[in-house]
């Protein structure tokens, strides 16, 4: 999958981050939907998905809007 985002200063954890996914993997039975994606969105960011079907958009979005729970990793959303 490629994430495409707009250059930015803040680190990875940055408190302002709207989401902020560190080492996130996600797995159904034996299949590796996402696996060790970190990423920070912050505010007034725009991102793009650009990847083929099946590679993991739809589970991206689901574990952002908390109706998936991540496998491994951390998730925040707003610093919580």
């Amino acid at each position: 999958m490629i994430v495409e985002t707009a250059i930015s200063d803040a680190p990875a954890g940055s408190p302002d981050a709207v989401f902020d996914l560190r080492g996130v993997s996600c797995h159904f039975e034996s299949v590796e939907a996402i696996s060790n994606l970190t990423l920070t969105i912050l505010p007034g960011e725009r991102i793009s998905l650009v990847c083929p079907s099946g590679a993991g958009k739809s589970t991206l979005i689901h574990l952002i809007n908390g109706s998936l729970q991540p496998t491994q990793g951390e998730l925040l959303a707003f610093g919580q």
